[in-house]
């Protein structure tokens, strides 16, 4: 299945149908996918392509698509994000932040498996999900500055 389709399916589950304007901001957010945006970022990208998309609903379908599980929000760097959820993804993958740049990149791998086994041994709690930020600093800002 296809995103399209997914998102097809969730907004269906959820009573709703996918409209033109809906379509188009998943256009434009599978366009950037893997890219951590804002809500006026993804607003601004919106209009560029479909100037006829007011920010009012390219702001109510992302509230839409977080509720549906078709976009992720992260707190990153101070601020709100968003991108695109993967339905393969048992949990959300995990970010690298650099200090110096402001540089977001992603990481997968489910480093918290065993903490989660014991979680719910010890404390009979049930993990769904997590999300797992490290900051310091890139590749290249390392080397600047002599790490």
């Amino acid at each position: 299945m296809n995103v399209l389709e997914i998102c097809r399916q969730k907004l269906q589950e959820g009573g709703l149908r996918l409209t033109r304007q809906r379509e188009q901001i998943l256009a434009v957010m599978c366009e950037h996918q893997g890219e951590h945006l804002t809500r006026e970022g993804i607003s601004n990208l919106v209009q560029q392509e479909y100037p006829s998309v007011g920010k009012a609903t390219v702001y109510r379908t992302i509230t839409v698509f977080e509720k549906l599980g078709i976009v992720s929000r992260n707190n990153l760097d101070e601020r709100v994000r968003y991108e695109l959820a993967d339905p393969a993804q048992a949990h959300e993958h995990h970010h690298m932040i650099c200090l110096a740049c402001g540089k977001i990149a992603e990481m997968r791998g489910d480093f918290l498996e065993t903490q989660e086994q014991i979680l719910l041994r010890d404390y009979g709690f049930h993990v769904v999900n997590h999300q797992l930020k490290f900051y310091g600093y890139c590749r290249d800002c390392a080397k600047e500055q002599e790490l």
